[in-house]
């Protein structure tokens, strides 16, 4: 059975997981202290509000740092756009593991690999193994004069432009549990093979006494749906608990590979070491 170029195209997804206007928490226990974001350390906040956005990796293959279309020289995986409202500050909170941390750590010209930049926030090229991800915190202040209406959906909201090759970026929509980790699809994989194991013996135990204790010369016409169900029964059991043990094989070998592929792009996006001088002769 093939499997079709969409479903193995790299995808590189955007969530907006919150996103809330300080207007729209007035009432509410505590609001008074809200108050002083609109004075935002040097900034004048007229109308601000909070968006939570999660990039992740919800493709089946791995992105390494050379799969952004941008060149070479342009540090910038991917760069996130507000229409109607500025950039008043921005933090990455959470990784999903250390790989992605390390280019938030590098910094290589960026301010703990966040930048500001034309109105909006510019992220690194993250290698992202599959079901990988990092969220973006940002305090944001509606222009003044802009009236547009809030968008039906939080994505639309944002613009994200970039560009992965072989792949692209999309918006996710709905909500979504948090991927699973490397060591979490290992895991997954044990559980599957276990589950396989003990279906297996279950149906051959239950399909045991009706094949041993039947003989052949002494099966009646009565008998026969008895038998066709234990056969039945045992094969279903041999094929579901086949195709969990080659799910848990190939879940175990893309968890390896995708830390294997991730560490191999942070490396190679790692500063090379400058010679120490030599030490001058007398």
């Amino acid at each position: 059975m093939g499997v079709s170029w969409g479903a193995r195209r790299k995808r590189l997804g955007y969530q907006v997981q919150m996103d809330t206007a300080v207007a729209g928490m007035i009432g509410l226990p505590h609001a008074r202290r809200l108050d002083r974001l609109h004075e935002y350390g040097d900034l004048l906040l007229h109308d601000p509000s909070f968006v939570l956005l999660r990039i992740e990796n919800n493709g089946a293959r791995h992105i390494d740092t050379s799969d952004y279309t941008a060149s070479a020289a342009d540090q910038t995986g991917i760069r996130i756009h507000f229409p109607g409202r500025r950039i008043a500050d921005v933090a990455v909170t959470e990784f999903s593991d250390d790989v992605v941390r390390v280019p938030f750590e590098l910094g290589a010209g960026f301010d703990f690999g966040l930048n500001v930049r034309d109105g909006a926030i510019e992220l690194p090229k993250v290698p992202l193994h599959r079901s990988a991800h990092y969220k973006v915190f940002a305090v944001l202040d509606r222009l003044p004069g802009d009236d547009r209406q809030v968008p039906s959906a939080p994505s639309d909201a944002v613009v994200v432009s970039g560009g992965v090759r072989d792949g692209e970026i999309q918006a996710i929509r709905g909500r979504r549990g948090t991927p699973r980790s490397p060591r979490a699809e290992r895991r997954r994989a044990a559980w599957l093979a276990a589950a396989a194991a003990l279906a297996y013996v279950a149906a051959f135990f239950a399909a045991r006494p009706v094949l041993t204790e039947i003989r052949a010369d002494q099966l009646g016409p009565g008998d026969a749906p008895d038998v066709i169900t234990a056969i039945g029964a045992l094969g279903t059991a041999i094929g579901l608990s086949t195709a969990a043990i080659i799910k848990a094989v190939a879940s175990l070998i893309h968890a390896k590979a995708d830390m294997v592929r991730a560490r191999a792009g942070l490396e190679a996006a790692q500063p090379a070491a400058e010679p120490e001088p030599a030490a001058e002769q007398e």
